[in-house]
């Protein structure tokens, strides 16, 4: 089911990067492309938090049951949670580098010079500062992806001291039995919170898709296009080094 979800993300990414692409180009001078491509790149991002944690409640589940839990299945666990959310994360810092590249090398427009600007319509101009906000998506999807990078060490923790098999298991300052409760809520919350997420994210890919030719750009959009940008990209860089020392950690 992961890897199903995550070819179908790929895939509405792949298609909506190219179609804004094609159209930039094309077309009169319009909202930076890394702006408008935010959503394309989060929707890598985030597809993965409500994935990995249907499948980990399945495998959690299915653990307890059979009575296998030890700090080998705990760990194999842990890792099908954070792999996902590595390469999605990866996707997401590719998309933002792939888009700042294509807008570097892009024909500098004289449109853009401030006198030889044409008036815009209200409606233009707030389409491209709207674009703007969609970056505050970062921000819950960012908080989701570490919840559930924390799930995956918890996990091993789970592991670890059911192996011990000590007189009284407790995993985080917490019994076994509270903790399962709170790790099974977490696992809920990142499947609906995710899902919702998600949803709103690829709405928000379909109206940036219609909207893109209907916005204009100017110098100062510009200007927080590329800071809008180095900030997403810092969290995605910082956001795949703390998976990466997961991943090594679980190996």
């Amino acid at each position: 089911m992961v890897a199903v979800g995550q070819a179908i993300a790929f895939a509405i990414v792949v298609a909506g990067l190219a179609t804004l692409v094609r159209w930039s180009r094309s077309g009169p001078a319009t909202a930076p492309l890394p702006l408008v491509a935010i959503p394309f790149a989060l929707l890598l991002l985030i597809v993965q938090v409500p994935l990995v944690a249907i499948q980990s409640i399945r495998d959690f589940q299915a653990m307890g049951q059979s009575g296998s839990a030890g700090a080998k299945g705990a760990a194999v666990l842990a890792h099908a949670i954070v792999w996902p959310l590595w390469l999605g994360c990866f996707g997401f810092v590719a998309a933002l580098a792939a888009s700042a590249v294509v807008q570097s090398f892009k024909d500098p427009d004289p449109e853009l010079e401030p006198e030889c600007l044409p008036p815009q319509r209200p409606g233009r101009a707030w389409i491209g500062w709207g674009f703007c906000a969609s970056a505050l998506f970062i921000v819950p999807a960012g908080s989701l992806v570490h919840l559930t990078r924390e799930i995956a060490s918890w996990l091993v923790q789970v592991g670890t001291t059911l192996t011990a098999r000590g007189a009284q298991p407790m995993v985080a300052g917490m019994d076994l039995e509270q903790f399962t409760r709170v790790l099974s809520g977490r696992l809920v919350l990142g499947s609906l919170g995710g899902s919702a997420l998600t949803l709103v994210v690829l709405f928000f890919c379909v109206a940036f898709v219609f909207t893109h030719r209907m916005s204009s750009s100017s110098m100062a959009l510009e200007r927080v296009s590329w800071a809008v940008t180095a900030i997403a990209g810092a969290f995605g860089v910082w956001t795949l080094i703390a998976l990466t020392v997961t991943l090594r950690s679980l190996a």
